[in-house]
């Protein structure tokens, strides 16, 4: 895959704008799947491949793009699904910031002593 370098070149008083090609090293079961997805949307390889990896490498969207492949991968080995909505609307009920933290109050005075990491510390800790 190629893409055009810029580099401007003072010629006397003038300036001219060079393109020079760079080259970037693609595995072939890569280029195959970009050349795929490509012919899908219509464009070329070459103009998919520096939009995408614009996209990846906008720093805002890093996180994004990494809990995006994290979610995708769990969905594809069957680990992770969507909630149905109509179910959300079933079973879950809203609640207002008093009952919110009456029920947080309550969790707390439920707490098991020692904590689980108190456990493993301790377990750690006999070997």
């Amino acid at each position: 895959m190629h893409e055009a370098l810029g580099l401007d070149i003072a010629d006397g008083n003038e300036k001219v704008r060079v393109h020079m090609p760079s080259t970037l090293q693609i595995p072939d079961d890569v280029m195959q799947k970009l050349r795929q997805r490509a012919q899908q949307e219509g464009t070329d390889p070459d103009e998919l491949a520096a939009s995408l990896l614009r996209y990846l490498l906008e720093p805002l969207r890093e996180g994004k793009v990494e809990r995006q492949r994290a979610i995708a991968a769990l969905q594809d080995d069957g680990l992770l699904r969507p909630v149905n909505p109509e179910l959300v609307q079933q079973y879950v009920k809203p609640r207002s910031r008093s009952e919110r933290n009456a029920i947080r109050s309550q969790l707390r005075q439920l707490a098991i002593s020692p904590s689980l990491s108190e456990m493993i510390v301790e377990d750690r800790g006999a070997r």
